[in-house]
């Protein structure tokens, strides 16, 4: 059954409380109805649906917006940090590449477009992390990557939580893909900011069911109800003290709602292409996977001397080209490569095989699921010659 509390009673923790003491509260709020998209290398925020090209997809492994229909609160100004912890990884999408997340929340905060700042948070994701903490009594696990986010959409008059306040639902998107993997984790919230009351935090999250409201866990995603409080492990200076402030007499069943998205696992592909079957001097290369380097590599099959240059050209796919002769020593040799030209890459050979060429294949998104072709032009021994070829898809593995 859903646990209800009375607004009196939070009302009356609220006022008996002295300035800048620590409290955590709840209270019942609507779904938000409203969706924003923030880039987070730039911090531009888009406000409604938002229509981005998508050359691959994407996989919750962390679905966890079942809203409770309930919001909580605790200290403001950077004083006081929620952590939840669960497991990563329900959906088996092996990529482990996030690529976005989608979270819950509400701010009393004046909103931007009325000269407002908006709403502040800070948000952290973690490796490893159990209920807890480390021996010092500060979080454990490996932050993956640690964010703040100011000039949220926020409200239309400057408020706190027993206010008027607006909520949404917003959605996070990485300029890089962040490596993050499945297993124990954690994710914190941090209450950044300070609504009009001076205690609490002018923003904060929608809390999401554990178990569906139903139980006290563990639930799919390896949630557990904890007693006393409504986060996992809550952190206020001096450090750890989650049993501080015991609210309530039984387990919550409330989490931070959000949403982590990965990459949707992508096999990338390599495979040699050669025409007519002209260029005797043969590329080899390994596909082409996001976040890792790529190499390459000719034999040679014409003589060449005993050194010369080998210049790789990549491009967005091959076709049958016309045989034609060598302008330099008048071999016949095929193109094989079309499309807009991709990257150049240079090298050198000793006579028989090229030294490797590799490139980085930057960790974006965008760049999955793209179709590339390499070709390599190959000189010395008074010959130049064009290679065979080979064409491929990128991927996440």
């Amino acid at each position: 059954m859903r646990r209800t509390f009375t607004l009196a009673f939070l009302f009356s923790s609220l006022f008996t409380l002295p300035l800048g003491a620590q409290v955590q509260l709840l209270q019942r709020a609507q779904r938000p109805r409203e969706s924003i998209h923030m880039d987070a290398a730039t911090g531009t925020v888009t406000r409604g649906p938002s229509f981005q090209p998508r050359s691959a997809a994407t996989v919750s492994d962390f679905p966890n917006l079942d809203l409770s229909g309930f919001i909580g609160v605790d200290s403001g100004n950077c004083h006081c940090e929620w952590f939840y912890d669960g497991v990563k990884g329900v959906n088996g999408n092996a990529s482990d590449l996030m690529d976005s997340f989608t979270f819950a929340y509400c701010s009393s905060k004046l909103d931007t477009s009325l000269g407002g700042p908006g709403g502040t948070v800070k948000l952290g994701f973690y490796e490893g992390y159990t209920n807890g903490g480390g021996p010092s009594g500060a979080p454990n696990g490996t932050a993956v990557t640690v964010l703040t986010l100011a000039g949220l959409p926020a409200s239309s008059a400057s408020s706190s939580f027993f206010g008027f306040f607006a909520c949404y639902f917003a959605t996070v998107h990485f300029g890089t893909l962040v490596p993050f993997a499945d297993g124990p984790i954690g994710y914190s919230w941090k209450f950044s900011d300070l609504g009009a009351d001076g205690i609490l935090a002018g923003t904060w999250p929608f809390l999401s069911c554990i178990a569906s409201c139903t139980g006290n866990g563990p639930d799919a995603l390896g949630q557990t109800a904890y007693y006393y409080t409504v986060p996992a492990d809550r952190y206020c200076p001096p450090g750890r003290n989650i049993n501080s402030v015991p609210t309530f007499s039984n387990a919550l069943p409330f989490s931070i709602a959000i949403d982590i998205r990965e990459a949707a696992d992508l096999s990338a592909t390599a495979n040699a292409f050669t025409g007519d079957g002209l260029n005797v001097d043969v590329l080899s290369a390994s596909p082409a996977i996001v976040g890792h380097s790529w190499s390459a590599q000719v034999a040679l099959g014409h003589a060449h001397g005993a050194s010369g240059a080998v210049l790789l050209h990549v491009r967005t796919g091959v076709f049958n080209g016309p045989n034609v002769p060598s302008p330099i020593g008048g071999r016949l040799m095929e193109p094989l490569l079309s499309g807009p030209l991709l990257a150049t890459l240079s090298s050198t050979h000793n006579g028989s095989t090229s030294a490797p060429i590799t490139a980085a294949v930057p960790p974006q998104f965008g760049l999955l699921c793209v179709g590339w072709a390499a070709q390599a032009t190959v000189t010395g021994g008074g010959f130049v010659d064009l290679s065979s070829a080979v064409s491929g898809v990128t991927g996440t593995q």
